[in-house]
């Protein structure tokens, strides 16, 4: 009669060395594909460092209509980053940060060295304008650089 015994301490400790190859092989791959991520974000980060995109004019056009205003609001890209931005989105707050209005657009080229004015029909009157700009990141989907600056927005004297 044969050790049994002894064939399946040998399959046992096979099944545990392959059980561990395959636990590190997974998480290799988590940790590859997070340090992936994070050093795609990090090279992003960068370039919206280099972007200096902001509104450099906000002019009310607003003939009285009920409660929209309406206001001609100029972008302008400096110099930095040898990229176009592609994406971007405009916002527009209210004085007491309860309101904001989003005008988002997509595949826009400006490059360094533009500007470009947009006309805007509000439902209230702004205090601040901030262009935030997008880039695209290489697996697909956007990633929105962070702390644009904001311009002031003139305010309307009222008529007496």
């Amino acid at each position: 009669m044969r050790n049994k015994r002894g064939i399946s301490a040998i399959v046992a400790t096979l099944m545990l060395i392959l059980l561990a190859i395959v636990a590190f092989a997974i998480i290799a791959t988590v940790i590859r594909q997070s340090v992936s991520k994070s050093s795609e974000n990090i090279a992003l980060s960068a370039k919206c460092l280099e972007i200096d995109m902001k509104v450099t004019k906000v002019i009310n056009t607003t003939v009285r209509s009920g409660t929209d205003w309406t206001y001609n609001v100029t972008i302008s890209r400096e110099t930095g980053g040898d990229f176009p931005v592609t994406d971007f989105k405009i916002v527009f707050d209210e004085a007491t940060g309860q309101k904001n209005f989003i005008k988002s657009y997509a595949n826009k080229n400006m490059n360094a060295l533009d500007k470009i004015t947009y006309g805007f029909t509000i439902p209230f009157a702004p205090v601040k304008a901030t262009v935030v700009p997008s880039l695209q990141r290489q697996a697909g989907g956007k990633y929105e650089c962070s702390g644009g600056l904001s311009f002031d927005v003139p305010q309307p004297i009222p008529k007496s």
